[in-house]
């Protein structure tokens, strides 16, 4: 591509040469601001995994400003998450998804069900009270009283358990089902393998293998 000039190439290759603009320069800090967001998704991909071998390569500190909550957590060491100008949370991808500080951050990265329970402290985390069943979750801090559960799609393990649900949608994704439930409690999004999906109009016990909760 060397005869052509940059604003002849494609969208990704365009992005490259911004990249070399800036690098060329021997930057102490790369900023990034939203770089992939005009790319279709496969070569979001391609330039996401290309970015972060640069920048492990050439050891240079990058801050990477994205609402792409899977961009944020495949390219990050440490990520920052902000609402309103104020910061909600710092940590690694797996400490900001395993262990959001509040609901704000349990809904922002990832997909998650938020429902309402009662809580009782147990140890270092809660036992939340959901109809007759009770479920043990974690929780920054201990507390008793009203509190919002929050469910990651793939800790929600339908067909097993004591909470029961009604199936109430079925989205094919190729690897898997995603699953909306309808139980007394709100609308649960689950992960189902693609062998083993459910119908519309089902009902279905379910049980859910991880959970974080805090204060309603």
């Amino acid at each position: 591509m060397g005869a052509r000039a940059p604003h002849t190439l494609s969208g990704g290759q365009q992005q490259r040469v911004a990249v070399a603009r800036a690098l060329v320069l021997e930057p102490p800090l790369l900023l990034f601001d939203e770089p992939l967001s005009n790319l279709d998704a496969k070569l979001r991909r391609s330039v996401r995994a290309e970015l972060r071998a640069l920048q492990q390569e050439l050891g240079i500190t990058a801050l990477y400003v994205t609402h792409d909550q899977e961009e944020a957590l495949a390219l990050s060491d440490r990520i920052a998450v902000m609402n309103a100008g104020r910061l909600q949370q710092v940590g690694t991808p797996e400490e900001i998804y395993r262990y959001p500080a509040n609901p704000f951050v349990a809904g922002f990265i990832g997909m998650t069900t938020l429902l309402k329970g009662e809580a009782q402290p147990d140890g270092p985390g809660v036992r939340v009270r959901l109809g007759s069943a009770v479920l043990e979750a974690y929780a920054p801090q201990p507390f008793s009283g009203p509190a919002l559960l929050a469910l990651r799609p793939e800790d929600v393990r339908v067909g097993e358990g004591d909470l029961s649900a009604t199936v109430r949608r079925v989205a094919y994704l190729g690897e898997r089902f995603e699953v909306h439930l309808e139980s007394p409690w709100g609308e649960v999004l689950a992960y189902v393998p693609s062998e083993a999906r459910p119908q519309a109009g089902q009902a279905v016990p379910f049980r859910v293998a991880w959970a974080t909760a805090y204060p309603a």
